[in-house]
This record gives C-alpha cells, structure tokens and sequence, in this order.
C-alpha cells in the first residue's frame, strides 16, 4: 500500500527590508523577482493509514528557457498519520524569467511507492514525486513599477 503525502510549497523572496512593503503589495504568493534571493519551504502531511518511513528526496528546479537548479539530496523524516513536517528549505537566487517549477522525487525507506498529492485529495499528482509552480517575474519591470508607485505618491502629496 503506498504511502500518502499532501505536500505545499511556499516561496518568501528575501527583499532589503525599506522595498519589502511594495513588493509585497504587488506581488502575488508564488512569485519571485529574478535576481533576488527567496526560500522555497516545502511542508508534507501525511494524509495516508500509515506512518511515512522518512527517505531521500531529490530537488530540481526548472526555469523558463531550459535552466535549472539541482539540490543536494536530502533526509526525509519519518511523518505520522496526520502529521505535517517540513521536509525541505533552502535558499536560490532565480536564474531566468517566466514560469518555472519545483519537481521533488522522492523515495520512501520502506521502499514503498509514494503518492504526491497537492490540490486534489483524490488523486495524486505524482508516484514517487510531486511538482509545483512559481513566477519569475523581471528584476527590471519591478524596479520600474516601484519608481512609479513612488513617483505617484510624490504627486499626490504635492496635489493636496
């Protein structure tokens, strides 16, 4: 019987702390601005009958244009019925823009397959993986959209 695992991404770009309001205002949770470091946080509830084992887990990350990023291999650990843990974190900086993705393979200790679960609780994503998306929008066009913001408040405060 294979093992069950709902597993969620979450991306927090690293911004210098006096840009870090604008961009959380324009930004949407799963974007990233290439060139500017951000934490993938990958968590998984195990959502089958049994204890999940631990294993070893693979990370890539696929950029637009061809480009990717592989990780170190790392320990999974063991997770409860119920339970959720982080099984992965670290740090990148976003090579190219556009669409890019998190693919996760994984192998249970046991051996036993693993089923990959994301939105949908009734049928997995993946045997032995998982994958989910993120944007990577252009380092440029924020910087643009930034001074634009500031240039707009600028005026309205001098129209008042």
């Amino acid at each position: 019987m294979p093992h069950k695992l709902h597993i969620t991404m979450a991306v927090e770009p690293i911004f210098r702390e006096n840009v870090r309001p604008f961009y959380k205002s324009v930004l949407n949770k799963k974007d990233v601005v290439r060139g500017v470091p951000f934490k993938i946080i990958v968590q998984a509830k195990n959502i089958g009958d049994k204890e999940f084992p631990g294993g070893k887990q693979d990370t890539i990350i696929h950029y637009a244009g061809g480009a990717f990023t592989r990780a170190t291999p790392v320990d999974m650990p063991p997770i409860g019925v119920d339970e959720v843990q982080v099984i992965y974190e670290d740090t990148f900086v976003p090579l190219s823009e556009g669409s890019a993705n998190v693919e996760l393979k994984i192998k249970a200790k046991d051996g036993e397959k693993v089923e990959g679960y994301q939105q949908r609780m009734d049928k997995p994503i993946r045997t032995n993986g998982w994958v989910d998306l993120f944007y990577v929008i252009n380092f440029e066009h924020a910087v643009m959209m930034m001074q634009l913001e500031r240039l707009s408040s600028l005026m309205e405060r001098r129209g008042k």
